[in-house]
């Protein structure tokens, strides 16, 4: 349905299939691995819908620590673009210094997140589902961030 999303199993570094167990009575495939970003995650896959019911991951990170990957001039351009502002030189600096910081935050953090998905049913959906009016009396902004970005607060 969405082309662009990637898909959630191209973190884990060497998956494995550990089984069958079942999750709210329905038989799901386990599959799990390290990943980039932390020490374990698992999903249970329903064996009959291929639907993912549960998904755990770890908080901690790998073992060799989280790799952020080095980005592109372009793949900042665009997360700037993303959050709907100007791509200048100080907007694509502090896009660098955020991802540098999440990297750092998340070292030395433990637990653990565990995600349950039930009453899952896909409905028919047509082209009219995804029109939007605005709301009278509401302001379309380019931006959810506003002036938030650029360290302005004359959109808050």
């Amino acid at each position: 349905m969405f082309a662009e999303q990637v898909s959630p199993f191209f973190r884990l570094k060497d998956p494995k299939v550990d089984g069958i167990e079942q999750v709210e009575g329905e038989d799901c495939y386990v599959i799990s691995g390290a990943s980039m970003i932390s020490r374990k995650e698992t999903f249970w896959i329903s064996t009959s819908r291929y639907l993912i019911l549960k998904y755990y991951r770890s908080l901690e990170p790998p073992e060799e620590g989280i790799i952020m990957p080095e980005m592109t001039d372009q793949q900042v351009e665009e997360a700037v673009g993303f959050m709907g502002q100007e791509a200048t030189e100080e907007n694509k600096r502090r896009m660098r210094e955020m991802v540098k910081i999440s990297g750092m935050m998340a070292e030395g953090v433990k637990g653990y997140s565990i995600e349950l998905h039930l009453d899952i049913f896909s409905p028919e959906v047509s082209d009219e589902d995804f029109q939007f009016a605005l709301p009278e009396g509401a302001v379309l902004r380019d931006s959810l961030f506003g002036g938030m970005w650029a360290g302005s607060q004359e959109d808050f």
